[in-house]
């Protein structure tokens, strides 16, 4: 009888023990796979080249290029030629938009934060710095896709009426002198024509600074006889010249205008007041690189073109185009040089 147990108990443990068995087998095959999986060499895909410069598709809509000068002037001039080239070139609508409210910080701040930045361009000058150093805007010319300067514009100039009688810079000096604070000097505040006007006064023409709304207000209110001296560029002055109803004081710059040659500079008259003018392209922060570079190509061909720098010289402007890697440097000096006299 106890023979029996002892085999009954036998059977009943046999089969508990294979059961145990049976039901590991799946654990010690899963676990076995695993750790064979991590032997086996990782597969990965192979990486994708970015698309090349040619294989760009841009760009497929039209380009705004925002001039921070109202139509008329040299702002506005070079905003123009350059879009006009810029169009044939690229097979796509060049568009020029005036914004020339506000010392040009809403149109940086426009082309900045567009929501269209690929298609957005900001055609500007030195003045863009004036508005970083007086914290008009929060950024610098480095924090933008910069494509480069396009165009360097002899230093602007001091004219008034021939009626004032005034045949020199020392001239008004002389009668600012007899009466400090009471002529007046058209300029506009955040633009370069306010740095040049600053350092005349700086060094020592007791002038009265008037604020202007870009070059055309500024032909007005010295046409008009509201201010007796304004800063504007030969190209707009000069038919006022030839026609005997403006003179020219002085020009800000370190050397004479080969287009004005009798014409002295401050400089040379003992005022330490000089100030051509960089004319520069750029974009949102961020923009594509192959983009940019493809800009740049096209301005560097358009610079180049022989007809086109022609056209330009006509206006007293020197098209080039010297691109970011080159020219920054040098406008970075030109803001702490702003810096010095605005700050």
């Amino acid at each position: 009888m106890i023979k029996k147990h002892d085999s009954l108990f036998s059977g009943i443990l046999l089969i508990a023990l294979a059961a145990i068995v049976f039901t590991q087998i799946p654990t010690i095959r899963i676990t076995k796979m695993a750790s064979d999986a991590r032997l086996m060499p990782k597969i990965t895909a192979a990486p994708t080249e970015a698309p090349t410069e040619a294989q760009l598709d841009w760009p497929k809509d039209t380009i705004e290029v925002v001039s921070t000068a109202k139509a008329g002037g040299t702002n506005d001039l070079i905003a123009r030629a350059y879009s006009r080239e810029l169009e044939k070139k690229l097979g796509v609508s060049v568009i020029v938009t005036n914004m020339a409210s506000g010392g040009q910080a809403p149109a940086i701040y426009y082309v900045h934060d567009s929501a269209n930045p690929e298609y957005t361009i900001l055609n500007t000058h030195d003045a863009f710095f004036i508005n970083e150093v007086q914290e008009s805007i929060d950024f610098g010319m480095e924090d933008m896709s910069l494509l480069g300067i396009t165009a360097k514009v002899p230093g602007q100039i001091l004219w008034a009426r021939a009626e004032s009688g005034w045949k020199s810079l020392d001239d008004f000096k002389a009668a600012c002198d007899a009466d400090p604070g009471k002529l007046t000097l058209s300029l506009s505040y955040g633009s370069t024509t306010q740095v040049m006007g600053e350092m005349l006064i700086a060094a020592g023409v007791q002038a009265k600074a008037v604020d202007s709304d870009g070059g055309s207000d500024r032909v007005v209110q010295l046409e008009g006889g509201h201010v007796d001296t304004a800063i504007l560029g030969w190209d707009t002055g000069s038919s006022y010249f030839e026609a005997g109803q403006w003179v020219p004081l002085c020009i800000f710059d370190d050397e004479r205008c080969k287009d004005c040659p009798d014409v002295p500079t401050a400089k040379e008259l003992g005022y330490d007041a000089s100030w051509p003018t960089n004319y520069t392209w750029s974009m949102a922060p961020g923009v594509d690189e192959r983009i940019v570079k493809k800009l740049q190509d096209a301005l560097a061909e358009i610079a180049a073109d022989p007809a086109f720098v022609e056209e330009m010289d006509g206006y007293a402007v020197n098209a080039i185009f010297e691109p970011a890697e080159e020219s920054l440097p040098k406008l970075l000096e030109g803001r702490d040089a702003i810096a010095k006299f605005l700050s």
